[in-house]
């Protein structure tokens, strides 16, 4: 990548994911915009065993139906576009893998999102705050993970997500 900063040079210090992922992780980069990507890069580095889509590359993420091999993905780790975040979510979670782990806007981490990957089984474990010098405002790096604890409540998430919609009505 070009640029002051690197998302693969700092993906595994930002969620500790060389610690929770080996070289038998199966994990797709849905968004990769290069093979030679920072995400992808960083994750062929650290032996994972990846696959990727982009679009321009003919190899559509809504289109995906999961690996070759039938085995599901432990990780879902990219950086998808901004318009695009409610769909790239419900497609991540039909892929249905351990952890979703996406680089967002700040602004793009809603109660509503989170509300989802609740309803859908996965709980806010992450949220890493960081300066990406060419985008604009600050971006999130959200880990969510597929929550083994039976129903989740909001408590179960990192932040806590007050319903506060009665008393603003």
């Amino acid at each position: 990548s070009t640029g002051k900063f690197s998302l693969g040079d700092k993906i595994d210090e930002d969620l500790n994911i060389e610690y929770e992922l080996n070289k038998n992780t199966r994990v797709l980069d849905p968004c990769c915009h290069s093979i030679d990507g920072s995400y992808i890069k960083h994750m062929r580095d650290l032996g994972f065993d990846y696959n990727y889509c982009e679009i321009t590359m003919d190899k559509d993420f809504f289109e995906h139906q999961g690996r070759d091999d039938g085995l599901p993905y432990h990780a879902i780790i990219g950086n998808p576009p901004y318009s695009m975040l409610d769909k790239w979510f419900k497609k991540s979670v039909e892929l249905n893998p351990q952890i979703i782990s996406y680089i967002i806007g700040q602004g793009n981490l809603t109660a509503k999102r989170i509300e989802f990957m609740n309803k859908n089984g996965y709980v806010l474990e992450k949220v890493k705050m960081l300066k990406v010098w060419k985008w604009y405002g600050m971006s999130y790096i959200v880990h969510f993970r597929k929550w083994a604890g039976g129903q989740i409540k909001q408590s179960d998430n990192c932040i806590e997500i007050e319903d506060v919609r009665k008393v603003w009505r």
